[in-house]
């Protein structure tokens, strides 16, 4: 495991193998585990193989005591842990980017409960950071109207592509429709059944907002407020549409302001 010949590990010094920090921060358990406080001593440390390298593993360390109750000697039980370590610290890191995400983030089950929603999410939907969520199924996000779209064409096509994407509506606690445009991910066990969905909804509000205020200000005066020429005209063409389908005439009134842009 650590890459030493048998006679030159057994005589090396634990203080050689254990990397410094580690020993350092066991010695409390160790001394009560030589004093007999405690039976055993169990922990994750770095072993320093002979390549250089730090190798994680999990050490069990028991002491051997003679007839009169004196330590005697140490044995230690060590595992590989290296590889599960890397692939804990991915899953914490993954972790933390998804509670800093700036969009909802949910976990749902088979049966579309909720198991687990980042803070974003806990926001849009008006929950309290540490409320309950348990309760809640992936409809319970959404106006009951969208119940249908949900279990007859967002879920399914999810289930048969891997994915579905567009932009639908969430419902606040507060009762306020929010848009988002939501990913609905489906994740498969081993037989390849669904075992749960991810869905992931960024707030469209924002982006709304921006496109209303460029409309707004493509069709008014930036002074007045009023409706500009562009407008007008595109009212004017409607009315002329209108009139020949309905065969009925327009009138157009021009009214000239003295001085307006004094």
């Amino acid at each position: 495991m650590l890459g030493y010949a048998r006679e030159a590990f057994c005589s090396m010094l634990i203080t050689q193998v254990i990397h410094p920090e580690d020993y350092n921060a066991t010695r409390p358990h160790r001394e009560a585990m030589l004093a007999g406080r405690i039976p055993a001593v169990s922990g994750e440390y770095r072993l320093r193989c002979r390549d250089g390298r730090d190798l994680w593993v999990q050490v069990t360390t028991v002491l051997g005591r003679d007839d009169k109750g004196d330590p005697l000697y140490q044995m230690a039980q060590i595992r590989d842990i290296s590889a599960e370590r890397e692939s804990r610290l991915r899953a914490e890191r993954m972790l933390a980017l998804i509670d800093g995400s700036d969009e909802g983030v949910l976990f749902v089950g088979r049966d579309t409960g909720i198991t687990w929603m980042n803070p974003c999410a806990r926001r849009l939907l008006g929950l309290a950071e540490d409320e309950d969520a348990g309760g809640l199924i992936l409809s319970d996000c959404h106006p009951p109207e969208m119940t249908d779209l949900i279990f007859n064409r967002i879920l399914p096509q999810a289930e048969r592509a891997g994915a579905w994407r567009g932009e639908v509506l969430w419902r606040a606690r507060s009762g306020e429709d929010i848009p988002v445009w939501q990913t609905v991910m489906a994740h498969r066990d081993e037989a390849g059944e669904v075992a749960y969905w991810s869905v992931v909804a960024r707030d469209q509000r924002e982006r709304r907002q921006f496109e209303a205020r460029l409309q707004y200000q493509d069709t008014h005066d930036a002074l007045t407020a009023l409706p500009n020429l562009a407008l007008v005209r595109d009212r004017f063409h409607q009315a002329l549409v209108a009139a020949r389908r309905q065969n009925r005439l327009v009138a157009l009134l021009l009214v000239d302001l003295d001085d307006f842009r004094r």
